[in-house]
């Protein structure tokens, strides 16, 4: 059976830094003879599987330094690693996603090397200023999530862990990353699992209703995603309530009706659009593609 991600019982080693000499002995090893690692530096999450930290490196001849991002898979889970490159061939690249570098492994990690494109995310932007972001930056950093999930969409790829953590700001832009989670959809469109994936508050209703699910669901989460950034309403976590999508709707927002309180100065338009993306129908929802071109109306 493949396993999807959705469920991981085993943490990943937690002594640092020894991970930190693993993956700088594995890269010192594998880089050509132009670049060296300086320091694989502080840490920048920790998951059920993985550990990310950043990485600085130096072009030799040129004395030039750059900032890297790399991701230490543990080996029990290589199978997601190996699913995680493949999805990176796939899609290529894209201005609104984290650029892939390389894959390297050895007989103690597995290490995935993407471009750095900000040092902050969406979710510690938010936290840290205590206060929704301006209307005008919410419609940016909804174009570049839209732009991001239909180049995805349109390789048939799903992302499935869209959510504030994952999503990185540089100025106006925003960058989604991580692509732990992200599988190949099946001909029909659609994939099939028996678990959740990724963090239960950002899923869509039939994925927290174990149905088989397809772009509309990464749609839904950019939809809450933009909603927390447009509001800073706390989510109701399902987790909490015992986990349906009946429960869903009813105690996620506090204020979802178009022009709500909870809607400071967000555009009439913008609400509206996040209003349909999080609607339980997901045929009513928009396409990626779809959002994109709305915001050229």
């Amino acid at each position: 059976m493949v396993c999807d991600g959705a469920h991981v019982s085993a943490v990943y080693p937690s002594n640092v830094s020894d991970t930190r000499t693993a993956v700088e002995k594995l890269l010192s090893e594998h880089l050509n003879k132009c670049l060296s690692v300086i320091e694989v530096g502080r840490m920048i999450n920790v998951g059920g599987t993985s550990q990310v930290f950043q990485l600085d490196l130096q072009l030799k001849e040129h004395n030039f330094h750059f900032r890297c991002v790399v991701k230490a898979v543990s080996l029990n889970h290589q199978q997601l690693a190996e699913r995680e490159v493949a999805v990176y061939r796939k899609i290529g690249t894209h201005a609104n996603i984290a650029r892939f570098h390389g894959y390297f492994s050895d007989e103690k990690t597995n290490v995935l090397v993407m471009s750095s494109v900000g040092d902050v995310d969406l979710m510690d932007l938010l936290t840290h200023t205590g206060r929704p972001l301006h209307p005008s930056h919410t419609m940016k950093v909804g174009l570049c999530l839209a732009n991001a999930l239909h180049h995805l969409h349109s390789h048939a790829v799903l992302h499935r862990d869209v959510k504030p953590e994952n999503v990185v700001i540089h100025g106006d832009s925003a960058f989604l990353v991580d692509m732990g989670l992200a599988v190949f959809l099946d001909d029909d469109g659609l994939y099939r699992s028996s678990s959740r994936p990724g963090t239960v508050r950002w899923q869509s209703p039939e994925i927290l209703d174990m149905k088989p699910y397809g772009t509309h669901a990464d749609v839904y989460s950019m939809g809450l995603v933009l909603f927390t950034a447009a509001t800073w309403v706390i989510l109701v976590d399902p987790e909490m309530k015992g986990i349906s999508s009946e429960i869903d709707h009813a105690t996620r927002f506090p204020s979802f009706s178009v022009g709500g309180d909870a809607w400071n100065s967000t555009p009439a338009e913008l609400c509206t659009l996040i209003e349909l993306m999080l609607s339980r129908d997901k045929l009513q929802r928009p396409t990626a593609q779809q959002v994109v071109c709305s915001y050229c109306i």
